[in-house]
């Protein structure tokens, strides 16, 4: 997979529970720098991060 197709699977809408969704929804929950991100090395295959906050969402009380 080419870098820049990895790039666009969390903005690209898909029917169902796609990765734009799930990426959508963490954002929603704990902010722009929680999320999906995806890393294409050649020779070496695809990374894919989820990144979220140690504890709860940004705007708990």
């Amino acid at each position: 997979m080419e870098q820049e197709k990895a790039e666009t699977l969390v903005t690209y809408q898909a029917k169902g529970y796609g990765l734009k969704n799930v990426n959508d929804r963490i954002r929603i929950l704990y902010g722009e720098n929680y999320g999906i991100h995806i890393f294409r090395s050649p020779d070496e295959g695809t990374t894919v991060i989820m990144i979220f906050p140690k504890e709860g969402r940004e705007n708990e009380e």
